[in-house]
């Protein structure tokens, strides 16, 4: 039984230390790959998002704001604080220079009880 313990904690450390130093890796990769799928010249991001890649969870590396729609002219309806976990559909919009990078790519939040509507963000300014 002792031994079925060691091999219990060993499985659980090994993968909190995978989900630390493996996921910011993998989550980047994934920004790069939806990077390049909304190119530039890609028009998808002229107005409401046009797809979804993948739902994207990470970090607000500053206090972030959250936009009716993914594009920074519209209404900011909230603040993600710096060092917030946010999860959110990585989706295309307008284009927004932030997080000492240039994109389309925004998180798109879903509704909760606090704030019962849809959310957008920067997706660059989540590790």
């Amino acid at each position: 039984m002792t031994r079925l313990r060691q091999v219990a904690a060993t499985c659980a450390l090994s993968a909190a230390l995978s989900s630390v130093f493996i996921a910011p890796a993998v989550a980047s990769s994934r920004m790069d790959s939806a990077q390049q799928a909304a190119a530039p010249g890609d028009n998808r991001g002229t107005s409401a998002p046009a797809s979804v890649f993948e739902t994207l969870c990470g970090y607000a590396d500053a206090t972030v704001p959250m936009r009716e729609k993914p594009s920074t002219d519209a209404p900011l309806i909230n603040r993600i604080l710096q060092g917030t976990r946010m999860c959110g559909d990585v989706v295309t919009g307008k284009e927004y220079t932030a997080c000492g990078h240039t994109s389309k790519l925004w998180l798109k939040f879903p509704p909760t009880v606090s704030r019962p509507q849809v959310g957008y963000s920067a997706a660059w300014c989540f590790h």
